[in-house]
């Protein structure tokens, strides 16, 4: 079992907590309450978040022919929470935890000294876990009906690996060993200068001389192992608050008809933050009549660039927003399931289930602090007003504030609030089941074989389910001017339906003789139709051997497959984060120059290509 999503993931954190067997991702493990299935947390997986801690009495988890039983969200697996939703009386609890660290990692601290980065020292308490539940349960009806129900809430503090020395940097390999990492796009800034003509001229940063004076409005260069550490400021545990509560109640009208119902209810909420946003190289251009520049810099990048005071020097520009806080992703979900059925017995021999199952999960998702990227090109295309003498942007933007990056200290708290941003976006997910099911155990109609001291025991039944997931983003994600993440978020907005067919029969060979405590053949079969792509066949044989009690050998043939869900059935194109290493740049380029003028590159050019900033 690997977790999938859960409090310790910040940058890429989607609110839910989910879970992943067999490490093939949360989508690929069916997560089930009582063996029926929950809501969706988000497009795909459940959020175990709803489970409610009071009543759980044990967790089943199937990893051997499950999407025959299940269907083909569980190709990689089951887990079955099953609730002690029956007994009587009063039950709970609460607990406050911590953590006690010492920051005594000597390797880690090294690491961090080798690069200049601080870190923690010494014992601290942090972290701190609130949580408590109450269950309340008993019979009615003299008997025949019985109800429970659950209260349960959690909150959790912040924490950033900051407070860590052995997560302090975000750790990197090389040949020579581990090393800490970091981003170009520095509170200082990174200015890679390219000619008129394409040739590269230097990178600089503001900031301090070689020999340790200070001039903050002059370009020096910039050294490679001049970066910020952007993952001190991420959590490691973020902080969450979930309340939740839920009911369930049956009444056992006679030995063919008990009918049941159970309602939960989830809120949560939690915080990611990362590294401050910035100017991540989306602006690479300067104005050569720019009034922020110095004397310095303007020579530096347009007069011995080639540029004229009416044009524009290319200049790719990464700076980061360190006036403007860390970057806050705000995370809402509100989660709620109702399941109706009817059960009993059919006969002698079998019984039945009947069910209705609706979940609905709506997100609510706000990513604060970001930084948007036309602003950010307003911002810095200045030019002085002929009228007043001062300094404006060139757009004549509503609010646009000029933001002075090639001077030390001159950001204004004015040229901060324009250019951040905050994207907001939507999102829901819905899921409605119809499920007949029929067992039995055959025994009582004489079909067991002479071997063996147990009957066949037979499952068959059908289902049809809906899906349906859609996410309404506004005008700043859908057209990418989040100039921290690294792309469009696309509309994405969908349904399916199928309808399956499945039977599971588990055969008893031989049992209870010297040397087979236990032989058994499991067979099944599953039929899904789906709308969108159509009928598919998923089918296991499965022989068990249990020579004593103590042991037990299995082996079996499955066959999946895995239908796509609506996230990648109904996701459009669009542009995101990619590799940062050029095959084709340095003076040593990893592909041959005969590979690279594939590419496009010149034979003047080839050894001659800086490498990517970013």
């Amino acid at each position: 079992v690997y977790p999938g999503q859960n409090s310790t993931v910040s940058n890429g954190a989607n609110g839910i907590a989910s879970i992943d067997l067999r490490y093939l991702g949360p989508v690929r493990t069916l997560t089930l309450l009582n063996g029926r299935r929950m809501a969706f947390g988000d497009s795909s997986a459940a959020d175990v978040n709803a489970v409610p801690a009071a009543l759980v009495k044990r967790v089943d988890v199937l990893t051997g022919g499950a999407s025959t039983v299940y269907g083909s969200d569980a190709v990689g697996g089951v887990v079955n929470f099953v609730l002690d939703t029956d007994f009587e009386g009063v039950r709970g609890g609460a607990q406050i935890a911590g953590y006690y660290h010492d920051n005594s990692n000597t390797f880690a601290q090294q690491l961090n000294e080798e690069r200049g980065f601080d870190y923690p020292t010494g014992l601290q308490w942090d972290g701190q876990q609130i949580s408590g539940n109450i269950a309340v349960g008993g019979k009615f009806a003299d008997g025949k009906g019985h109800a429970s129900a659950y209260v349960d809430y959690r909150k959790l503090d912040a924490l950033t690996k900051s407070e860590r020395d052995y997560l302090n940097c975000t750790v990197n390999a090389s040949d020579d060993g581990p090393y800490c990492g970091g981003s170009s796009t520095t509170p200082w800034g990174t200015f890679e200068a390219y000619s008129r003509g394409g040739d590269y001229m230097g990178t600089y940063r503001v900031g301090w001389e070689s020999d340790g004076t200070v001039n903050g409005h002059e370009f020096v260069p910039r050294m490679s192992t001049e970066i910020f550490n952007y993952g001190a400021l991420n959590h490691i545990q973020r902080p969450d608050e979930k309340w939740s509560a839920g009911a369930f109640a049956n009444y056992e009208i006679n030995e063919h008809f008990d009918v049941y119902l159970e309602v939960m209810y989830m809120n949560n909420f939690t915080k990611a933050q990362i590294a401050p946003s910035g100017n991540f190289y989306r602006v690479n251009r300067i104005n050569c009549d720019n009034p922020m520049l110095s004397d310095q810099q303007y020579d530096l990048i347009c007069t011995q660039g080639g540029y004229a005071d009416d044009e524009y020097a290319e200049v790719y520009i990464a700076r980061r927003n360190i006036e403007g806080g860390a970057r806050v992703n705000l995370l809402g979900h509100t989660n709620s399931r109702i399941v109706a059925g009817v059960r009993g017995d059919i006969g002698e021999n079998w019984t039945y289930d009947f069910h209705f199952l609706h979940g609905q999960t709506d997100v609510q998702d706000s990513y604060e602090n970001d930084l948007n990227n036309e602003r950010i090109a307003n911002a810095m295309d200045v030019i002085v007003d002929p009228d007043t003498g001062e300094w404006v942007c060139r757009s004549g933007a509503e609010g646009c504030v000029p933001w002075n990056i090639f001077q030390e200290g001159a950001v204004t708290p004015e040229a901060t609030e324009y250019i951040q941003y905050d994207g907001v976006l939507y999102g829901k997910t819905e899921i409605d089941v119809l499920n007949l099911t029929f067992t039995s155990d055959w025994e009582n109609y004489g079909i067991a074989l002479p071997s063996a001291s147990e009957g066949v025991q037979i499952a068959v039944g059908v289902e049809y389910r809906e899906e349906m997931f859609a996410n309404q983003p506004d005008q700043a994600y859908a057209d990418g001017l989040l100039s921290g993440q690294g792309g469009a978020t696309q509309k994405i907005e969908g349904d399916l339906n199928v309808t399956e067919a499945f039977l599971e029969l588990l055969v008893p060979l031989v049992q209870d003789v010297k040397g087979a405590q236990d032989l058994s053949l499991e067979l099944g079969y599953r039929y899904s139709d789906y709308s969108t792509s159509g009928g598919v066949s998923s089918y296991k044989g499965q022989a068990s051997y249990a020579p004593t009690q103590s042991w037990r050998i299995r082996g079996g043939y499955n066959r999946a497959v895995r239908a796509a869900n609506i996230s990648e059935l109904f996701r459009v194109q669009g542009f995101n984060l990619n590799g940062s290493t050029d095959i084709c740049s340095g003076p040593n380029p990893t592909a041959t120059e005969a590979q690279c003028a594939n590419t496009g590159v010149l034979p003047g050019q080839y050894g001659n290509i800086a490498p990517s900033p970013a």
